[in-house]
């Protein structure tokens, strides 16, 4: 999906983030993933500084085009 949005035109900008990275795309990657998420005690003082926006809230563009 990201590779058609920015084939349409769209620009992307990567923001380093997070404690860990994994290739949800192999078997022990997913698995690891599910351990990190099981394992991580967020407080609700904490998801005040999580890096993602829900939809209809974004102040930047979602489709190629939009935003002048």
């Amino acid at each position: 999906l990201i590779n058609a949005y920015l084939a349409a035109g769209g620009e992307a900008c990567g923001v380093k983030a997070g404690t860990a990275y994994v290739d949800v795309g192999t078997f022990n990657g997913y698995r690891t993933a599910l351990r990190l998420l099981e394992n991580n005690d967020t407080t609700l003082e904490d998801t005040k500084n999580l890096m993602f926006v829900l939809p209809g809230q974004a102040q930047i563009p979602s489709h190629p085009g939009e935003g002048g």
